[in-house]
């Protein structure tokens, strides 16, 4: 069991929170720039709130600075020279651009990058991944507890390009559902209902990943695949009329698969009757 205190009580810092106390960690306090903000948090986990450093800071653990990512750096900093933190206490936030670097020296500092949509206080991080930096062995054995009470599983940042990893993970979390959720709507507007809409864009990405997953580029499917120049500019001339942000991404998207389909091998695409296919595709067809 260890004391914890949440500096920034927003979605992050909530759903965290809500986590670590249903684990059996206990709160020292909730700091916040808006005392009402911070309230709600604070009343969720018992424990009192503050809007500027303060003495309780001293028995935490672990303090963790989930703030906005620009904020981090300096929110930490003046914390740091309150002289209210002691030696042991680590230092952890939760982006994924940065490294545990930019938290105040002279204290054990930790990335710690939940892959997971955070949305708040009653959510499990349970079976997520938790992308661990540590830059001491305190910051180290802070992750695995973290990770081995909350039920979330513990990976190592491999690398230093940061930023390639943060926009990675944002393109699977936050872009590729907007495109969801566009598809969503048209689904809709042609009749489906909601919940019909939800399954026929869950099966179709289930199956679509599993099978690329376990096949690599040749689970890929589709009138791409297959060559069909015709279907292909059937799709874009109804989505041009009702969507053309959408026909835009069924381009886009289009070139990316066809880059793929590319680094299929001869021998491959024979095994898998699509002998001659990608080669063909890119000059065929009207993207």
């Amino acid at each position: 069991m260890a004391h914890f205190a949440i500096v920034g009580p927003g979605h992050a810092g909530s759903t965290l929170a809500g986590a670590l106390k249903a684990a059996g960690h206990l709160p020292v306090g909730v700091w916040g720039r808006s005392l009402q903000t911070a309230q709600q948090l604070a009343e969720k986990l018992h424990t009192p709130v503050y809007t500027q450093p303060s003495a309780a800071l001293s028995s935490a653990d672990w303090i963790f600075f989930t703030v906005p990512d620009t904020l981090i750096a300096p929110v930490a900093e003046r914390y740091a020279r309150s002289g209210l933190i002691l030696p042991h206490s680590v230092f952890i936030h939760l982006a994924g651009t940065w490294g545990p670097h930019i938290l105040p020296a002279g204290w054990p500092r930790l990335a710690l990058h939940p892959c997971v949509s955070l949305q708040g206080f009653d959510q499990s991080l349970q079976q997520a991944p938790l992308v661990a930096e540590a830059d001491a062995p305190a910051a180290k054995v802070a992750a695995e507890r973290i990770a081995a009470s909350t039920g979330a599983h513990l990976l190592r940042f491999p690398g230093t390009d940061r930023a390639t990893y943060h926009a990675l993970c944002a393109l699977t979390a936050n872009l590729v559902p907007a495109l969801l959720q566009k598809i969503a709507m048209q689904l809709r507007s042609l009749g489906f209902t909601f919940q019909e809409a939800d399954e026929l864009i869950t099966s179709l990405l289930d199956s679509g990943w599993r099978a690329v997953r376990t096949k690599g580029a040749t689970g890929f499917t589709g009138p791409l695949v297959r060559g069909d120049v015709q279907t292909v500019q059937h799709h874009l001339s109804a989505l041009q009329n009702r969507a053309p942000g959408l026909a835009a991404c069924y381009r886009q998207l289009s070139q990316l698969l066809l880059a793929s389909l590319s680094e299929v091998s001869p021998a491959q695409e024979e095994k898998e009757g699509k002998n001659g296919t990608s080669s063909a595709l890119a000059n065929s067809l009207p993207l």
